[in-house]
């Protein structure tokens, strides 16, 4: 299996783990006509996190984007000896692993939620493992939208692409799950294949559309990659209209060569689409690197870096700042570009972009949509350059004045042999944290606490980890008016 790769290449194994469970108040039609559903968990990578464990308690679906998790038309999945805890980051280079296979009725499907335990789930940094903290907005699943249609007596799957680098964040020692997941029906996918002469570990591929990361692996240890599942190339021109080839540019990083950018790339249905091999890898120059710091307030947006090559924008890393400090950090190359077009005859000859060398962009997009876009441009080089989105050029509301949430928090009683930690606050919206602040402790006592620069909107103000210790009080509801204003009294207690 893509054995002009390389002998041996790892292939693409699918972990047959089927079971089925309805449930929920799902119809099914009588035996011989119904559909089946399998859905797939899979893994968009690159990053500085070795392993991330999700503890996957099962998946349901139904015909309504609009349906709540209490409503009846539900179809559940539940994978063999659920919970099962996956290494999302074992799931690279078009691996992927079975949640599982339901019986479905024959129609249109529009919501897919996924289901995580509250406990059992981790990320490994640096050899050292610390727990994953899934937010109380998503006890009910995280919801994802994606049209699929089930046809009698047929198979659908569906991919359930999480995107582990964007959906850990860190709050100063601690992480916290920010989900993003995107799903992909596998009968109109296929694959982009290559490899790189560069066989360490730091080399990130990514395929984007119009500047925008659609999937994104690390090359393994032979260089070689494998970008799987993409949408082919019919149905991009309908998810991108602007895109009219219906092609992706495949966007080649690390942390010591330049970039490489290869544009015009297809995919056909089931297809692998070959860009380079062992035999003619890509070849990624050796750069020297320049550091970029900053911080960014409110908490909501990341912070994304963009490189123009040949006059074409390209999305090089992105990242979401520290809850606690703010803070964020990019090393970037300093040398010079290159790009190519692709063509069906290898190698392809690429050529370097002198003018844009270490000229970068870094703006601030938030999923939410709450704050209005920031953008900054710099030149990188051996000499540190900060970036700030803070004080004076911290993230404007959209529309409306920003809003502030004051209160407290008791600290009743400490566990036994307890020296010092850090309760996070969050101030979240439809699960997800939009501004958080940190409080350290070592004493029993009453600490205050301000989650300021909040988008006019409603809000579930949260103590999401607190060291050893777990909150009493329920979660606050909060809404901060278009005229913005000060909501104070908001208080918490915690204890072991």
């Amino acid at each position: 299996m893509r054995d002009f790769l390389k002998t041996g290449l790892i292939g693409v194994f699918l972990l047959s783990l089927l079971v089925s469970c309805g449930g929920g108040g799902s119809s099914v039609t009588p035996s011989g006509q119904t559909g089946q559903l399998s859905v797939l968990l899979t893994d968009s990578s690159g990053c500085d996190i070795d392993q991330v464990f999700v503890n996957v308690r099962k998946v349901r679906v139904h015909k309504s984007a609009d349906a709540e998790d209490v409503d009846d038309g539900w179809t559940t999945i539940i994978p063999p000896n659920a919970p099962v805890k996956i290494d999302l980051l074992s799931l690279q280079n078009g691996l992927f692993e079975s949640l599982g296979l339901a019986p479905l009725a024959p129609g249109h499907y529009t919501q897919i939620r996924l289901y995580l335990e509250k406990t059992g789930n981790s990320v490994v940094v640096d050899g050292q493992t610390s727990p994953l903290k899934v937010p109380s907005g998503f006890q009910s699943g995280i919801k994802i939208i994606h049209d699929f249609d089930i046809e009698p007596g047929k198979i659908e799957e569906i991919f359930l692409d999480f995107d582990p680098c964007r959906s850990v964040v860190k709050a100063h020692d601690k992480y916290i799950l920010k989900p993003v997941i995107r799903a992909i029906v596998k009968s109109i996918s296929g694959a982009i294949v290559g490899a790189v002469d560069q066989l360490s570990a730091n080399v990130t591929v990514k395929a984007e559309i119009n500047g925008h990361v659609f999937k994104q692996t690390t090359t393994m240890p032979d260089g070689t990659f494998v970008l799987s599942p993409l949408p082919n190339s019919d149905e991009i021109k309908i998810e991108f209209p602007s895109d009219t080839t219906g092609t992706y540019d495949v966007v080649i990083v690390s942390d010591s060569t330049s970039t490489v950018v290869t544009t015009g790339v297809p995919v056909a249905t089931g297809g692998d689409t070959v860009i380079s091999t062992t035999t003619y890898p890509i070849h990624l120059p050796t750069s020297a690197i320049g550091v970029l710091t900053g911080h960014m307030d409110p908490t909501s947006a990341d912070a994304r870096v963009s490189q123009m090559i040949n006059g074409n924008s390209y999305q090089i890393d992105r990242k979401s700042p520290d809850l606690i400090d703010r803070s964020f950090q990019f090393l970037l190359s300093t040398g010079s570009p290159l790009f190519g077009a692709f063509s069906m005859t290898l190698p392809l000859t690429y050529q370097a972009d002198n003018a844009d060398a270490a000229n970068y962009t870094v703006d601030t997009p938030n999923d939410s949509g709450l704050y209005k876009v920031s953008s900054k441009s710099v030149t990188v080089s051996s000499t540190p350059i900060d970036v700030e989105f803070t004080g004076p050029d911290k993230l404007e509301p959209v529309s409306g004045t920003a809003g502030t949430v004051s209160g407290s928090v008791t600290v009743s009683s400490l566990p036994s042999g307890f020296s010092s930690g850090t309760i996070v606050l969050s101030a979240e919206m439809n699960g997800q944290n939009v501004n958080s602040t940190g409080i350290p402790f070592s004493t029993i006592g009453t600490f205050s606490y301000t989650l300021d620069d909040l988008a006019p909107g409603t809000y579930t103000i949260a103590v999401v980890s607190a060291d050893g210790l777990t909150t009493f009080s329920q979660n606050i509801q909060v809404t901060i008016p278009s005229i913005g204003g000060t909501f104070s009294g908001n208080n918490f207690t915690v204890a072991p």
